[in-house]
């Protein structure tokens, strides 16, 4: 009960605030600039080696660089750590449910998409209408069609594997990243 009370408390405090969800991603871009690409891929790798190595103080600032530019694997792990209260991030579960919707939105892995349902399932259902509008509050923000990122999900036939690939629309633009 006291889980409910606190999480009434957070979301109307989300209710009457500004969104917390603004920055470089709201802008409209024409072209991804080579410089960001670059950035980004050495945020996911460096986000995913320390999430991986559960060094999550010093995975959050590369997970958020790679989350805030539309990366799948990165919203999923950031909305984790949030949920989780993993390393010294506070549980934070309307941070949670947007990073974990956004990255179920549109084409992504079984296993984002079943971890953000498990959760909103936990949740009463008189708190859903808010959610959801946090939800759709990174989605304007971090969704690959405002980033320019587009993922698609392949299952790997034989192997017991899948994979999601998130790349720039862009990358393409630049000799550099012509292998993807």
């Amino acid at each position: 009960m006291k889980a409910v009370r606190i999480l009434a408390g957070t979301l109307a405090a989300f209710a009457t605030a500004a969104p917390a969800v603004a920055g470089d991603a709201r802008r409209e871009v024409e072209r991804v600039p080579a410089e960001i690409i670059r950035e980004t891929r050495g945020a996911i790798t460096m986000g995913e080696m320390h999430y991986f190595e559960e060094e999550y103080d010093q995975a959050m600032p590369h997970l958020v660089v790679a989350a805030e530019r539309g990366f799948k694997e990165a919203q999923s792990q950031l909305g984790s750590i949030y949920l989780n209260g993993l390393g010294s991030t506070e549980k934070d579960i309307v941070q949670a449910i947007g990073w974990l919707g956004v990255a179920a939105s549109g084409e992504s892995r079984p296993g984002i998409v079943e971890l953000y349902e498990n959760v909103m399932a936990t949740i009463p259902e008189q708190h859903h209408a808010t959610l959801n509008q946090v939800v759709e509050q990174f989605r304007d923000a971090y969704d690959g069609n405002r980033t320019r990122v587009r993922c698609t999900f392949n299952r790997l036939e034989g192997s017991g594997r899948d994979a999601l690939h998130c790349r720039f629309i862009d990358a393409a633009h630049y000799t550099e990243f012509s292998d993807n």
